[in-house]
């Protein structure tokens, strides 16, 4: 196991969870290093460098999301714990606003795939983004 997986699930347990994403402790990690000289001081190169680096682990993490969220709609979580709807239980949940948790539901029902009622798997209403998003490191683990 490389050593910011072991790290990830150190920190995990240190914060109650069972593991923090490996994608997440990278950014933690980078953003440390990162925050040695103000990024003023950056060069415009090393900003673009600093852009592209972070935004990597970003759409990881999204994927990742988006997988939980649709997991989450998919079971009907919401209702059994008292919300109205998926959107109301990610807005109370991740602390975000009616439009976002709403905006993270939709994408979610966009690029996965469904399951119809006699539970066999239905293709997602965007499959070529869904093959994009599932093409992320993190998503391949939780999309199996």
């Amino acid at each position: 196991m490389p050593w910011w997986e072991e790290l990830a699930v150190r920190i995990g347990h240190a914060v109650g969870l069972a593991t923090l994403s490996p994608e997440i402790v990278r950014v933690l990690l980078y953003s440390r290093a990162m925050s040695v000289a103000p990024v003023w001081q950056s060069s415009d190169e090393q900003l673009l460098a600093d852009l592209g680096a972070l935004e990597t682990p970003l759409h990881a993490t999204w994927a990742q999301m988006l997988a939980v969220v649709g997991e989450i709609d998919s079971r009907g979580i919401a209702t059994a714990k008292g919300y109205g709807s998926t959107a109301e239980l990610v807005r109370a949940v991740a602390r975000v606003p009616r439009s976002e948790a709403r905006a993270r539901v939709d994408a979610a029902a966009d690029v996965l795939p469904t399951r119809g009622l006699d539970g066999a798997s239905l293709e997602s209403r965007l499959p070529e983004t869904a093959v994009a998003v599932a093409s992320m490191p993190s998503a391949r683990r939780m999309w199996r």
